[in-house]
Parts: C-alpha cells; structure tokens; sequence
C-alpha cells in the first residue's frame, strides 16, 4: 500500500508529483495507491505533457483512489494505460483530467483487460478516438459507477466513451457533453449495457443501448438530435470539498434524485449517499442538506471529519441548500475567530436553519469581526440564531456598517 506523508502532501485539493524520469509503470504487482489516507489530502500526479501517467501491465492488480491524473501526453491512454493480460483497475473517487493522445484512450485505455471505475470524473482529455475512456478489444471488460465523463473530445469516435469490442456497463453515470464526429458521448462496437440511473447527453450511434426518453424504459436521462440534446448542468471542475476536484450538479440538473439504487455510500468527494429522495447521478451527491456537527470555527474539509458552520456555508452547493444543526449544539455557541461568516458571489441562495434546536443557537464574533457578510450570494434565510458580539470596524472589504449582518 502506497501513502503519502501528510506532512508534504497537504495542499487543496493535493499537491502535485510531476514526473521527469518517464511514467510510473507497475509491473506484476497487486498495489494500493491512495491519496487522502493516513491524513494526507489528496494528490494529483502530472505527467508534464510529455509521457503517459500510469501504465499497468505484467499481471498488475492496481486500486487508485483519491488521486488527480492530469497532464498526460502519448500515443494511447494517456492518463491510465490498462496493458493486455491479467491487469485490473480499481480507480475509486479520482480525477482523470487534461490528457492528451494521438491514438486511443485519452484519459484511460482499458486494453483487452478489465477496469472498473466509480465515484471518479473523467473530464477534459481528447484523444483520435475515446476521448475521455476507451474499452478496447475481445476480452476488455470495464464497468463504469456513478462517474462523470463530460468535457472529453476525439477526432473520430467517442467523444466521452468509446466500446470499442469487449464488454462495457454503465451505472448511475453522467455522459454527456463530450464532442466527436461519431458518437460524441458514447460510440459502442460491442456489448453495451445500462444498469439505469444514467444520463447521457447525446445517444448519437448508440440508441439501440441508450433510446432517447427523460427517463427511458430502463430509468435512464437520454438525449438525442431528434428529442433534443440534454445538458447535465454542472458545475466548472473545480475545488468543492473532498481531495480532488469534481463537477458538482447545479440547481435544476436532471442529475439530482435521478439515479437508481446503489451499494456506494459515498460520492467522489466523501459526502454521504443519497442527500435526498434518491442518489443523484454522477461522481457527485448535491447536498440540499447539511449538518452542522461542531462548534469550532474552522475551515479545512467537511468531508474528512466534523462539520463547521463556516465550511458548511464556504462548500455550500448550488441547489438550494438547507443548512441544519446536530442536537448536540442545542443551546450553544458558535465563537467565530476573528472572521466573518457568509458568502461573497458563487453561490444561488441557502438557509441557515436552527430550528429544529429548542434552545436555540447563538452565533457570537467576540467583537473581533461582523457576524455574517453576503454579498450576490442570492436568497439567504436565518432562522432561530441568537447574532451577537459583531463588529465592523475592522472588516477589510465593508468597514462600518452592520455589525451583526451586512
């Protein structure tokens, strides 16, 4: 098992290895790489654009988790190379991103071995064909779990995924906005198959796999040029709790409540499955709500341990989200640090709920900064909070006025 030491890879969302002495190829081995254990927070491995990342070959069994793949440059799988033989992949909540090939597989070929992919974005790589995956020859076999592959290009054939022979499956999965000639999002010359709980954007070349229907027969969100292309509304790649970036959906994507029942309790990020009345499709769960588990102000990651006040508002996703107080603080105090709470933009509204307290909660600034500041941060609701010791004298963007709320 491969661990980082957490006293230099504690960068967010990970600090980077960039490789100068070729890629790191494993040979013959069963190994573990994970780049949140041990209290690490994650790690991005970048072949600086000039070889291919990782290249499994020689009986290799290999589970990646919490790692950012990004910067790979080669003839085929640029970011992850699965060689012929008896290689396995278990890529858990990773990242796969800006990877480019001449060939196939631009973040990930799966050549004639197997591979299965969960709680991981695949964003951005281009390769001739498989932009963002490519599943290739007689025995490949990959199976793809609430992963999001949206943003990959090819020349000639998918875009987001290409079945290109081999067996492929697909669950709870967001592929959609990948371009190509053929098969923008997925293009299959062999077995396909959908488990439901997918969108994807463009059925182009596989409606006989994924018909056009919001939701089809087999429970999944499927576009085409006919009924109309479906766009997942997601967020930019970007750094939204958790140890890699991810595309979070946005308020209104038809990614929310619309997968189908899953074993993974978790999302890419660590947040908890389903946050609502149904999982959500994709490598990332909406958090319409969240729990406010502690007292201390602090901001690190509220998916690593407890959860504050200021993260649950800093990480708040754009849907709306309520958020709410365990019972354990009925009656507190949250003491702010010198800093005030709020949002400044990025955000489409929240409510701050701690109503459900019989006692209340009180949030207190020691007169050391405002309470709360919001600006173009949309709706915002407080509900039975006690706002005291503010003070605006110091605040460095708005000094002076509201003391308590601004």
């Amino acid at each position: 098992r491969i661990l980082f030491d957490p006293a230099v890879f504690n960068g967010e969302p990970g600090d980077k290895i960039t490789l100068t002495l070729g890629s790191l190829s494993i040979s013959g081995k069963s190994v573990e790489i994970d780049g949140a254990a041990g209290g690490a927070t994650g790690v991005t491995v970048s072949g600086n654009n000039s070889v291919r990342v990782f290249d499994l070959l020689g009986g290799t069994h290999a589970s990646m988790r919490h790692l950012t793949i990004t910067e790979g440059n080669s003839f085929q799988g640029g970011g992850i190379q699965v060689s012929p033989g008896d290689n396995f992949l278990h890529l858990d909540s990773c990242t796969v991103t800006n990877n480019t090939v001449t060939g196939a597989g631009g973040g990930i070929l799966n050549f004639n071995a197997t591979s299965i992919i969960e709680n991981s974005t695949i964003t951005n790589n281009s390769a001739d064909f498989g932009g963002g995956i490519e599943n290739n020859s007689t025995n490949a076999r990959a199976t793809i779990v609430h992963s999001t592959i949206t943003g990959n290009s090819a020349v000639r054939f998918g875009g987001g995924l290409s079945a290109y022979l081999g067996t492929t499956s697909i669950q709870n999965s967001v592929v959609a906005g990948n371009t190509a000639a053929d098969g923008p999002d997925v293009d299959s010359r062999g077995p396909l198959t959908s488990i439901g709980g997918n969108l994807v954007g463009d059925n182009t070349d596989v409606a006989a796999f994924f018909p056009a229907g919001v939701p089809n027969t087999a429970g999944d969100y499927v576009g085409s040029p006919g009924t109309g292309l479906l766009d997942p509304q997601l967020d930019v790649l970007g750094s939204y709790g958790g140890p890699t970036r991810t595309r979070r959906p946005l308020a209104g994507s038809l990614t929310i409540d619309h997968g189908r029942s899953c074993p993974l309790a978790s999302d890419q990020r660590g947040a908890p499955r389903p946050n609502g009345a149904a999982v959500d499709i994709g490598a990332v769960e909406a958090r319409q709500t969240t729990v406010v588990d502690i007292a201390a102000d602090e901001s690190d990651d509220p998916f690593s341990g407890g959860t504050s006040l200021r993260e649950a508002i800093e990480l708040a996703d754009p849907v709306d989200t309520v958020i709410t107080f365990s019972p354990r603080l009925d009656g507190g105090t949250i003491v702010l640090g010198g800093t005030s709470l709020g949002r400044v933009g990025g955000a489409t509204g929240f409510s701050i709920d701690a109503g459900s307290l019989p006692r209340g909660l009180t949030i207190d600034a020691d007169k050391k900064s405002r309470v709360f500041t919001f600006q173009d941060a949309g709706p915002v609701s407080l509900t039975a909070l006690t706002i005291t010791g503010g003070t605006a004298e110091t605040d460095a963007i708005f000094p002076s006025v509201g003391g308590g709320i601004y």
